[in-house]
């Protein structure tokens, strides 16, 4: 497997219903018949998602790399303004999130784990917090920060 392989399966478990019965729409890196580049030029959909890597750690054992560990972020893009009379709408995603992330521990058996989580002692869920996609207006949302293992034991042969 490769980030390639898991990314956009990262992406689809955040597609589910807001507190207000709206489905959330969670952009995909890359289209699934073409594999085209496949995030947009502005978000058109609220409430909608980006999630893409930040980082990748390689952890190895005496025969070599056997775990990447991926750091990344899910962008909750929410509400179309910073108004912060939208903040209680805001504060149950906390709750989806969690549950959704929950549910898929090995993201349909295609990494050895995934957890929302961060490793830098930073906070798991950021928010409610400005966010600028391109050229648009700043909007309030909610940044997730997660953790991917892949395990590249069996991907991977060394040579002396």
């Amino acid at each position: 497997m490769a980030v390639t392989d898991w990314v956009d399966v990262l992406a689809s478990i955040w597609e589910v219903y807001d507190p207000q019965g709206r489905p959330i729409h969670s952009y995909r890196a890359y289209d699934p018949i073409s594999r085209a580049y496949a995030f947009p030029d502005s978000i058109s959909e609220w409430p909608s998602v980006l999630t893409y890597p930040t980082k990748v750690d390689v952890m190895y054992s005496a025969g070599g790399p056997q775990l990447l560990h991926w750091q990344g972020i899910s962008e909750f893009h929410i509400v179309p303004s910073v108004d912060k009379v939208h903040y209680p709408y805001i504060f149950e995603f906390f709750k989806l999130i969690y549950k959704a992330a929950s549910s898929h521990f090995q993201l349909d058996q295609t990494v050895a784990s995934f957890m929302v989580q961060t490793t830098d002692g930073g906070s798991a869920i950021i928010g409610p917090v400005t966010l600028k996609y391109g050229s648009e207006e700043p909007h309030l949302g909610l940044v997730v920060n997660w953790t991917v293992k892949e395990d590249i034991a069996n991907e991977i042969t060394f040579g002396a």
